[in-house]
């Protein structure tokens, strides 16, 4: 196996794990803002082991991390005081496939090959995260055209827009020499103190319950420490191969829920999984 492929599988795994856990915290309740603060104090000091200095990702990553979290709590999404998983079906594929702007970006500027076996890749993972979140063409169009769900899937893509960007800065720092752990340091500095004035501007405030300590404090290590897998991987390997393989991290996050929350194995996440697996190996020439 290629090291950045296997870096790329690491950096999938702990991601996938993060996002396990916070769907872990929606499901208990936890204040959104809040526990993005929390996630951010533990997302430096790992990175802190190694590192200083670098770069705008922080507000890049913050930026799409919140747009992500309000396509899920935004007005009209939800019952009052209750997360809705209701949009999760459409809004987890776009921002998934955010690897096809990071992609497109390394091909246009980057000069990375355009190969066959990287568009069955590519397609194979599309393929993949589509079965594993039960995208719906139909409900897409549907609820892209309701006035009352627009806002949503607007702030979905726009969240995958950030967070295909950040991925290419990413291959850039990479290419620059940039070490892994400095270079997600870097992003620690701008990350809490933007995650503290969203909490205060957006919520009125911190709320640091216990559903919000008992999963952030991980979550921040778990993402913190799969980024730096995948700039070790963007250091091997093309920005083309890795990151489309780490962004398959809902592979990992549906295998738990079906393991911790008795969700079914159905046919369609069983070959959602199979694509999965197909992926690496299109990618592993």
């Amino acid at each position: 196996m290629q090291p950045a492929v296997l870096f790329a599988l690491l950096s999938m795994t702990l991601v996938g794990l993060a996002d396990f856990l916070y769907k872990r915290a929606a499901l208990a309740g936890v204040v959104p803002s809040s526990y993005l603060l929390v996630q951010s104090w533990f997302f430096g000091p790992t990175a802190f082991v190694f590192g200083i200095a670098s770069g705008a990702c922080g507000f890049t990553l913050l930026s799409s991390w919140v747009l992500w979290e309000q396509s899920w709590f935004c007005r009209g999404t939800h019952v009052p005081d209750q997360p809705s998983t209701r949009e999760a079906t459409v809004n987890t594929p776009i921002f998934r496939l955010s690897f096809v702007v990071t992609v497109a970006l390394a091909l246009l500027f980057l000069g990375e090959q355009f190969t066959l076996r990287k568009v069955a890749g590519f397609a194979l993972a599309a393929t993949s995260i589509l079965l594993l979140t039960g995208f719906s063409v139909r409900r897409f169009v549907r609820d892209g055209l309701g006035q009352g769900k627009r806002k949503p899937i607007v702030l979905a893509m726009a969240a995958m827009g950030c967070m295909g960007l950040l991925h290419f800065l990413y291959a850039i720092a990479a290419r620059l020499g940039a070490t892994g752990a400095s270079f997600i340091f870097s992003q620690f500095c701008g990350f809490t103190l933007i995650a503290l004035f969203h909490a205060l501007y957006w919520e009125r405030g911190v709320r640091l319950d216990r559903a919000v300590w008992a999963t952030a404090p991980l979550a921040g290590i778990f993402t913190s420490a799969g980024l730096i897998l995948l700039i070790m991987a963007l250091q091997r390997g093309e920005a083309s191969v890795a990151v489309p393989i780490s962004q398959m991290s809902f592979v990992v996050t549906t295998f738990l829920a079906v393991i911790a929350y008795g969700e079914g194995l159905t046919p369609r996440k069983a070959a959602g999984l199979a694509a999965a697996l197909l992926t690496v190996l299109a990618f592993n020439r």
